[in-house]
């Protein structure tokens, strides 16, 4: 917890000092095992959350364009 705190705090000082969007994604397997079930199971969900990242940044550019 300390240590994501303190990235996700010195990247928000970041964007708030240059005024530019910062993107930041973790994407960290809870309760993971090394079998099939885990192995596919995290990898749909990998992706789809991914997936999610990767349209919250075009929407954020989006709107920080339209405000430009």
């Amino acid at each position: 917890d300390f240590v994501s705190e303190t990235v996700v705090g010195a990247l928000m000082q970041v964007q708030l000092a240059t005024e530019t969007p910062i993107f930041s994604v973790v994407l960290t397997p809870k309760d993971f095992h090394e079998h099939a079930t885990h192995r596919d199971f995290f990898t749909q969900h990998f992706v789809a959350k991914g997936a999610e990242a990767a349209r919250a940044v075009a929407q954020t550019l989006a709107a920080h364009a339209a405000l430009a």
